[in-house]
Order: structure tokens, then C-alpha cells, then sequence
């Protein structure tokens, strides 16, 4: 454990949503149904490879840090999100460390070194989690999601960027000041959804407690493997 917390902590850690990239993988993404679907996923972590990374990703008693991954739209489509996924792992195996059982979520336009770019949407929602099986760092993966109060339109140009923020800041419960969240990286992108939607290298990180100020993830001594893409998802229709 404490290896992988060093791996880490050592460095500390939405252009084509779906349309032209599902046409280039012979899909094509709902316009008129609205149910919600995962419309992109960027793929699962891969514990075997060398190049498996985890970027600080949490809101606890002891550090808030923040990792944004982002995708774009292209000019000739429009969608609606109503939710996001990410895959995240923490430093505590046992107990209620993901406590109270929201998260916090933000959507940011073009973010760039030094700056946030244009908040978009940001908020808390109710947080579902469900083991994915997988145990990279030898550490439990769960996929957090939450669903938006109201569907968030979004339109063809620039970079969108999310984040969602497991929270353990309870200040009764002695794992929040213990307890460190991540999210996964991907490498192979198992199981993805329309992949070539995830804009590569743009992943950023900020958290005033690390002393990062929107920074991108491979500024920071990553290789560009490590620092590609991000285990995460979007749903909606």
C-alpha cells in the first residue's frame, strides 16, 4: 500500500462526445430515445500492465484533489447527459469510507494550464457504487455513479471536462482522516465506448492541498501511456 501511495502522492493527482467517432466505429449514438445509456466509456483499467496508473481523486478529512477527464462533440450533434462514472480506488479497504454516500460533480469547458475554463454544471448527487472485480494496486475498484438532477445539454465545440469526487467528511467517522480515493487509468481500453471520444493526454488535476493549479497529468513526470486516458463514463441520450 504504501508503494502505490507513493507511486501517487509522488507526483501529488468533453471537440467529438460521439457522432463522427461513432460513425468511424460503424455506431450510431440515440438522438430520440430518452432513456439514459452509457453513450461513452473510456475503457477499464488493466492491473497487469506496468503503465497502470491511479490520479488522486477525492474529498476527505485530510485533502481534497480533483481529476477532470474530457471529451468533445462534433459540430453536426448535440446530446444530453444525465450522468457520469468513474472508476475508483482507495487506500482503505474496510469500513464506511465512502462517507456520506454523495458526490460532488463538475463540468468544465477547455480547461488549460493554469485555469479552469468555464464552469459548466457542478453539484452533488446521490452516489451508487459497484465493485467492478478488478484490484489494481491490490486495492478493491468500484464503479461511483451519479445521475444528474436534470439533463445537461451539450453542444459541438471545445473541450468538456468532468469530474466526480467521492467524499469521506464525516467528521465522526476516524477513516476520513485516513482514507485516500483515486481513479483509474486506461491502457487497452477494455470494454470501452466509442473511445476515440476521450480527447488523449488531457487529463487535468487540480487540489490547492497538492498545490496543483489545473494542471495536466502528463506535466508531471507521467509517460504518455500512463497519462492517456481516463477509466471513466458518460451517460445519457
Amino acid at each position: 500500500m504504501n508503494n502505490f501511495r507513493n507511486l501517487v502522492f509522488s507526483l501529488a493527482v468533453l471537440a467529438a462526445l460521439v457522432g463522427a467517432c461513432a460513425a468511424q466505429e460503424g455506431r450510431n449514438f440515440p438522438t430520440s430515445n430518452t432513456q439514459p445509456k452509457l453513450i461513452f466509456y473510456g475503457g477499464d483499467v488493466n492491473p497487469d500492465d506496468p503503465n497502470a496508473y491511479a490520479f488522486a481523486n477525492g474529498n476527505t478529512l485530510a485533502v481534497l484533489a480533483q481529476t477532470y477527464g474530457c471529451v468533445s462533440i462534433p459540430y453536426t450533434k448535440s446530446f444530453y447527459v444525465s450522468g457520469f462514472l468513474f472508476n475508483i480506488v482507495a487506500n482503505v479497504q474496510s469500513g464506511m469510507i465512502f462517507d456520506p454516500m454523495t458526490a460532488t460533480y463538475d463540468v468544465r469547458r477547455t480547461i488549460g494550464t493554469g485555469h479552469g475554463g468555464l464552469d459548466v454544471k457542478s453539484g452533488t448527487a446521490a452516489l451508487t457504487l459497484t465493485p467492478t472485480g478488478r484490484m489494481p494496486f491490490g486495492e478493491t475498484e468500484y464503479s461511483a455513479v451519479i445521475m444528474l438532477p436534470g439533463a445537461l445539454k451539450v453542444d459541438a465545440g471545445g473541450a468538456w471536462c468532468i469530474n466526480v469526487t467521492p467524499q469521506c467528511t464525516d467528521q465522526a467517522n476516524p477513516l476520513c482522516s485516513q482514507v485516500e480515493f483515486f481513479v483509474d487509468n486506461t491502457t487497452q481500453r477494455t470494454n470501452a465506448i466509442n473511445p476515440k471520444v476521450e480527447l488523449p493526454q488531457y487529463l487535468w488535476v487540480y487540489s490547492t492541498a497538492l498545490g496543483y493549479n489545473w494542471d495536466n497529468w502528463c506535466s508531471l513526470g507521467l509517460n504518455a501511456e500512463q497519462c492517456a486516458y481516463l477509466s471513466f463514463g458518460i451517460y445519457g441520450y
